[in-house]
């Protein structure tokens, strides 16, 4: 008797398992193969389970319509089945107008030595023939926020998801972080991106590693002046974790970026600053001292981590070279996949910005991005560029046109979300004017 309660138990608790499984697409393990699920709005059933899309936002971006402010402009659907069947070469064209920044800087690095040189050339060329998916997909992000027809926001979404770089963000790397002393998780050698300076000591690394897919929510949540479109902050705290850039501080403005930090990824400038003093500032206004991971992906920061790590009391984490090779990977099969479609050629950059990095790190450590004050298309971005609390020179290495086009296209693909819609009509003082307050 007792044997066959125990059996009866053992088969309903697989039985839960199994049906939980199939209701997320299968396991979310390293290297786990999942299916790709059909298209569709978010419910108002879907808001209601956990934190729901976006953790509730009001105005997440719909490039299908809803919350678009250029409804005006939409594509004729009509128009859009003419080419669709006629693949004229007109379109082709279209797709394939070059937008080539002239004014970067064209200086040797490790990166596009590793991706953009010879044989290692990540390059891709505008497809003389593409599928009725591949057009509505080129169509809808050629559109930028002009917004695209619903009814082929299946289409779009088939085609995004078949492209071969969105098959790489299904499995990670052996290693997310450098730690422990011994193994292949312990070596920094190997970094594509950026080489090492100083020696990363044993004695401030963690003992253990990220785990795939770890978080069930992120908020990652930018820094330039669109943050403050809406009043997010509650929405990005309902998230089970909560990730920032550099030094950016939550104190008299929560209401619109939230209270919440669990991980603040920091590039070398601003890891320099947080070493030498704070321009006077207490570490406690900006900071939540103590309950931060401070993590690194330029290795020239090597130097800055110790003192950050017993000055501001902050667990840190260097990224694995395992890791930062996975995203380079993912980033530039995106780039590839992007230039197929006819969008580009796009400028080759000297390093990956701090959000991109942020991008690739939760697709692989959290099952659910939300991305918060993120630009998403190029007039987004250069009409209101700068940080929400003063201005900020564009970094030229970085590849913007790029960057923009990727967030386009993980949101259609449904790999994360763009949780800030825009409204133009809010020019960039009115931003930044906007008082803030904690909630």
């Amino acid at each position: 008797m007792r044997r066959a309660v125990l059996l009866a138990a053992l088969l309903l608790a697989w039985a839960s398992v199994h049906a939980e499984e199939e209701q997320h697409g299968g396991s979310e393990g390293v290297g786990a193969s999942r299916k790709l699920q059909s298209w569709k709005p978010a419910t108002r059933a879907d808001r209601k389970s956990k934190i729901g899309l976006c953790g509730g936002a009001p105005r997440p971006w719909d490039p299908y319509g809803g919350y678009n402010h250029f409804k005006g402009r939409h594509l004729l659907s009509s128009q859009l089945e003419q080419e669709l069947a006629a693949n004229s070469s007109s379109t082709r064209r279209l797709l394939a107008t070059p937008t080539v920044r002239t004014d970067l800087v064209e200086k040797v690095t490790p990166l596009r030595s590793a991706y953009c040189k010879g044989k290692h050339m990540w390059s891709g060329h505008p497809l003389k023939h593409m599928s009725a998916a591949q057009l509505a997909l080129a169509k809808c992000l050629k559109a930028e926020n002009a917004g695209c027809p619903a009814d082929v926001a299946q289409l779009a979404y088939e085609a995004a998801q078949s492209l071969p770089s969105m098959r790489l963000l299904l499995a990670g790397p052996p290693c997310f972080s450098v730690y422990g002393a011994r193994g292949q998780c312990a070596s920094t050698a190997g970094n594509p991106e950026t080489e090492p300076r100083g020696r990363y000591l044993n004695g401030i690394r963690p003992r253990t590693d990220w785990k795939w897919k770890q978080w069930d929510s992120c908020a990652l949540v930018g820094r330039s002046p669109v943050i403050k479109i809406e009043e997010n902050g509650p929405y990005i705290d309902k998230h089970e974790a909560v990730w920032r850039f550099n030094l950016a501080a939550t104190q008299g403005f929560s209401n619109f970026v939230g209270k919440r930090t669990h991980l603040r990824l920091v590039n070398n400038g601003d890891s320099s600053r947080a070493m030498n003093g704070l321009a006077g500032k207490s570490e406690h206004s900006i900071f939540t001292v103590g309950s931060e991971e401070w993590t690194f992906w330029q290795y020239n920061s090597i130097p800055n981590i110790p003192r950050i790590h017993y000055k501001l009391k902050a667990r840190t984490r260097l990224l694995s070279p395992y890791f930062i090779r996975w995203q380079m990977n993912a980033y530039f099969a995106v780039k590839h996949d992007l230039e197929t479609l006819g969008l580009g050629p796009f400028h080759c950059p000297t390093s990956v910005s701090s959000g991109m990095h942020a991008v690739y790190m939760a697709l692989a450590m959290c099952k659910r991005v939300s991305l918060f004050g993120y630009s998403y298309y190029d007039e987004m971005m250069t009409t209101r560029a700068g940080h929400n609390n003063g201005p900020q020179a564009f970094f030229s290495g970085h590849s913007w046109a790029l960057d923009l086009a990727m967030v386009r296209l993980l949101h259609i693909a449904g790999h994360a979300h763009v949780c800030t819609g825009d409204d133009p009509s809010l020019d960039l003082m009115t931003l930044r004017n906007r008082p803030g307050r904690d909630y």
